[in-house]
């Protein structure tokens, strides 16, 4: 097993030195002279596309610069793994929303349903930032909404739930540094006032639901509390995903915005205090450019559920792992522009992610758009692609990509 790890790192080491050199980023091309087109991206004397290589804020092959970071956050120890003197609170909430993504798969499959509408009830995180007040009505916060990735469920952003009580839960390293790295941006005022709201695309039904979410005597899902899922229910009973009767509870990414702009947005707008004065749906497309979507891995096929359906309600994205805006995403932009506006697109991965595929994918967007890319939002740009060094499909990447996402948010 050993030898067997050490052949890895070394084959890892390899791709990696070879992936850097192809791109020119410690070539002995990239010393002798800029290489890198900053609009193609193209390395003139090789003839190959690459994504900007970032070292100190300047890219090594052309004359781009950035504020993102390239370096996984924890190089900086100082703000992923170290508590903050002021920090947020950690809180959940039960909503009541419509299974969708079972109704639309029963519909599909042509199995007993009579279009009769399915209601469970989910749970959301909420982080609250330092000094947040729900007393005080006057003070405003923008709410940035966070989805996870297959396998993983509404605690992994914040290690909570059973990630809180088994690590070893998830195949990907956990969110053990979220909150720290909110709490130093906040203290730091290097983002905005935002509470942050984390979620899940899963779904459960299984009869009609009665009951109350916080039932001390709930016994594993059968009844009248089948229908509460979040992901996890209730990890002191030990229950492990609830996705195993059947393919309709997986959920339904293409139709994840009925239950965001329908049920979830509206819940978290009565009960905080968000810039939306109301649920009116007239108050909720006027404090658009105060909410921002990410999503990692599978979680950004709910990012372009959400660009392709509901651009009225949100105006900054966030694709960590998971795509980038498609032919549908870009027509409902260019039919939305003028009255709806994209502030915003990030799009990310780690260097052993495929980043050139990714930066390819992000130029045809801006292009098609017409948009300028870089990290410089208040010059223009509107969208960016950004890999994370040394990194792969995990934490080390997704949490990187949070701090650079709030770094342009709702500016």
């Amino acid at each position: 097993m050993k030898a067997q790890a050490k052949i890895r790192k070394i084959l890892t080491l390899s791709l990696t030195t070879l992936s850097l050199v192809s791109c020119g980023g410690t070539s002995s091309s990239s010393k002798t002279g800029k290489t890198h087109d900053n609009h193609t991206h193209v390395v003139n004397d090789k003839g190959v596309t690459c994504p900007h290589n970032f070292v100190d804020g300047k890219c090594t092959m052309c004359d781009e610069e950035t504020v993102f970071r390239q370096d996984p956050m924890y190089k900086s120890p100082e703000i992923l793994s170290t508590a903050q003197a002021h920090q947020g609170t950690l809180e959940y909430f039960w909503y009541k929303t419509r299974a969708y993504g079972v109704e639309d798969r029963l519909e599909k499959e042509n199995r007993e349903h009579k279009g009769e509408e399915l209601w469970i009830y989910k749970r959301a995180y909420v982080y609250l930032p330092y000094g947040y007040d729900k007393n005080d009505t006057t003070k405003k916060y923008n709410v940035m909404y966070m989805m996870h990735g297959n396998g993983l469920n509404e605690g992994y952003w914040f290690r909570s739930g059973d990630y809180a009580r088994d690590a070893l839960l998830s195949v990907y390293t956990n969110g053990y540094g979220t909150n720290n790295v909110i709490d130093y941006l906040t203290a730091n005022k290097k983002m905005e006032d935002t509470i942050f709201v984390a979620m899940t695309m899963y779904q459960f039904y299984d009869g009609e639901y009665s009951g109350d979410p916080e039932n001390p005597n709930y016994s594993g899902g059968n009844g009248e509390m089948a229908n509460i899922y979040s992901g996890y229910v209730a990890p002191e009973n030990d229950l492990g995903f609830r996705t195993g009767i059947g393919d309709a509870n997986q959920g339904n990414d293409a139709v994840y915005y009925k239950e965001w702009q329908y049920h979830l947005m509206p819940y978290v707008v009565e009960h905080y205090n968000t810039y939306a004065a109301s649920t009116s749906d007239a108050d909720l497309k006027a404090a658009r450019d105060h909410v921002a979507f990410t999503g990692l891995s599978r979680g950004g096929s709910s990012v372009n559920s959400i660009m392709a359906n509901s651009l009225e309600y949100c105006s900054y994205f966030a694709y960590e792992s998971g795509g980038q805006p498609g032919q549908e995403q870009i027509n409902n932009i260019k039919a939305k522009e003028k009255d709806y506006p994209v502030r915003y697109v990030f799009v990310s991965c780690g260097s052993q992610e495929g980043p050139v595929d990714a930066d390819k994918a992000v130029l045809k967007v801006r292009d098609e758009l017409g948009w300028k890319d870089g990290s410089d939002i208040q010059g223009g740009d509107k969208i960016a692609f950004i890999q994370v060094n040394g990194t792969a499909h995990n934490y080390a990447t997704w949490i990187t990509n949070l701090y650079n996402f709030l770094l342009v948010s709702f500016k």
